[in-house]
């Protein structure tokens, strides 16, 4: 009965985690994404914690839900970054974390210095037990690094052979790489804690069911949310800091008179040739430079996911098309079937 519980529970925390960081994500244009980053972050030092001390049964084995719910979700929400951003941004969060994790260490270490005082019958203050979680919290981050690598390179890898099937891909490399991760955390519970080997089992099992679990959840919300409702999550900009972001992007974009990336959620391909041409339309007839020559624009159009399930591969075939316009004699438009002139 208590291992009945106990996987009700499981489950429940592993759809909320997925629920609230996905919530973060998908909203990350009027949030910003630090608001993302921060939660993904703040939650480092309880996973640590829980999977160092905090076990419940399961029906097949005794199991942490700091690593086998919390930790497996940031992964794949890792993966998700990637997936609505690029491999620049991931390394954000995890740079932060490593580095944050040293400086517990450190500061660790720096106390042990101090002849504290013991406030509190109840409370003693333990440093050692501080700087052995911080060494737990360096060594998981520095998996989490190489997670993060491996499970971007194995879903693009994936693409080789399943293009198409995102969900697949997200489920295989989940599989995989919280195997390896999996293998390399308990090491250093086994080293550190004397975390039985028993526990292993157990726990590989549960990230495995968790991420069977982020997998479902996630092909609701590609197909379902993400899809259907991008036009709701488009970027608002009617706040103070936002005027000044938009404004600086602006000015930073003048200086540089060069490329950048228009994204049109809810746009198919026929409505992104038509405003893109409009755009070149407007910009020749309206647009000159100080000296009063007219001001000329060359636009790739590419859709996905005609052109591509992920922004890399859309990217890259309108960058192709750009370089197309250029070759026909500029001041043009270049979607999938070629130089486009729309009346």
């Amino acid at each position: 009965m208590m291992e009945t519980l106990n996987l009700v529970l499981f489950i429940v925390e592993a759809i909320a985690y997925f629920m609230l960081m996905v919530t973060l994500l998908h909203f990350r244009h009027r949030l910003g994404l630090g608001v993302f980053l921060t939660a993904l972050g703040v939650m480092h030092f309880m996973e640590t914690y829980l999977a160092a001390v905090f076990y419940v049964s399961l029906p097949f084995g005794d199991v942490s839900p700091g690593s086998s719910v919390f930790f497996s979700g940031k992964l794949m929400m890792i993966l998700m970054l990637y997936l609505q951003e690029d491999a620049a941004t991931v390394r954000q969060p995890i740079y932060g974390l490593f580095l944050g994790n040293l400086l517990t260490v450190g500061i660790a270490w720096v106390l042990q210095l101090h002849q504290p005082l013991q406030i509190s019958t109840n409370h003693t203050p333990d440093v050692d037990f501080l700087k052995q979680m911080g060494w737990l919290m360096v060594w998981g981050t520095a998996l989490l690094y190489v997670d993060s690598l491996g499970i971007i390179l194995l879903y693009e890898k994936l693409g080789d052979f399943f293009r198409r099937r995102v969900v697949l891909r997200f489920l295989i490399s989940g599989f995989v790489l919280l195997t390896f991760d999996q293998i390399g955390f308990f090491a250093a519970l086994h080293y550190f804690l004397d975390v039985p080997i028993a526990a292993f089992w157990g726990g590989w099992k549960a990230k495995m069911l968790a991420v069977c679990l982020y997998a479902a959840m996630f092909a609701f919300y590609e197909y379902r949310i993400r899809r259907i409702g991008a036009a709701g999550a488009a970027r608002s900009i009617s706040d103070v800091f936002g005027d000044l972001t938009f404004r600086e992007r602006y000015n930073d974009l003048l200086e540089r008179g060069e490329e950048f990336v228009a994204v049109c959620p809810g746009t198919d391909h026929e409505e992104g040739l038509l405003l893109a041409e409009r755009l070149r339309w407007t910009i020749a007839t309206s647009v000159k430079t100080p000296d009063d020559r007219p001001v000329t624009v060359s636009i790739g159009v590419a859709t996905a996911d005609e052109d591509g399930v992920d922004f890399t591969a859309v990217l890259t075939a309108a960058d192709g098309r750009l370089y197309a316009a250029k070759k026909s004699g500029r001041n043009c438009v270049v979607g999938r079937s070629g130089v486009v002139k729309l009346s």
